[in-house]
């Protein structure tokens, strides 16, 4: 799995997990804010991004290909993940409770209606290969190979039971919940209220995406986090 790090080798392990359709280079404006002061480790989960060629992606495989990264890499992590990201991240902060000090997800829901994951498939179906070079020069067959791990990840969410992670996650967690986000917004407090020891944070004109265009609010949570050690308090438990 690739994997992008950067940081002092000494910082506080800070592991940010991509939405699908994107890879590691949307935490740019995490790594500009965070890069001095945390160790990040930023990978490109296996089937995307630059990792595309590395068998088919799955939560499965993604859960423990961070486990795994996170283990060798000095462990335990702040965990922030984003939509498939925040999937991957309760399920790895469920699963292997030592590896995750603290936990930050948004655009998650624990169920996916298969209507919308077929509408997501026929997007992810429709987007032109070239879209996913993200900037660096790749064959095409290469491209379709990641445009159907994404279709077969999008249809894969359809057989998830999240509830049964979240109700295990025991690390200090924060629940974004942006206005803007169609997708999840009326599942948001249902997946904050899963997890014991969580936080929800409003987000007013969030976006599915939003840490792409407004790092701060995911930033200063990740700060909060690392400076409380993992301490209950910071969440404000309810």
């Amino acid at each position: 799995m690739f994997v992008l790090e950067s940081g002092p080798a000494s910082g506080q392990v800070v592991l940010l997990v991509h939405a699908l359709g994107l890879d590691h280079t949307m935490w740019a404006s995490q790594q500009a804010a965070l890069g001095e002061e945390f160790r990040l480790v930023m990978p490109d989960l296996p089937g995307l991004g630059r990792s595309r060629l590395e068998g088919p992606t799955g939560l499965e495989r993604s859960v423990e290909a961070c486990a795994e990264r996170l283990a060798y890499g000095g462990g335990p992590a702040i965990v922030a993940g984003v939509s498939y990201g925040g999937w991957v991240g309760a399920m790895l902060a469920a699963r292997h409770p030592k590896l995750v000090s603290g936990l930050v997800i948004s655009g998650v829901r624990p169920d996916i209606p298969r209507y919308l994951a077929g509408f997501q498939a026929i997007a992810f179906r429709m987007t032109p290969a070239r879209e996913l070079r993200r900037g660096d020069p790749v064959p095409r067959h290469e491209l379709k190979t990641e445009r159907a791990n994404l279709i077969a990840a999008t249809r894969e969410l359809t057989a998830i039971d999240l509830w049964s992670s979240l109700k295990l996650i025991t690390a200090p967690t924060v629940v974004f919940a942006p206005s803007r986000d169609l997708f999840v917004r009326h599942h948001v407090s249902a997946v904050a209220a899963a997890v014991g020891n969580a936080h929800l944070v409003p987000l007013p004109g969030g976006t599915h995406l939003w840490p792409v265009r407004h790092p701060s609010p995911l930033t200063d949570h990740i700060r909060a986090l690392a400076s409380f050690g993992g301490n209950e308090d910071v969440c404000h438990r309810r």
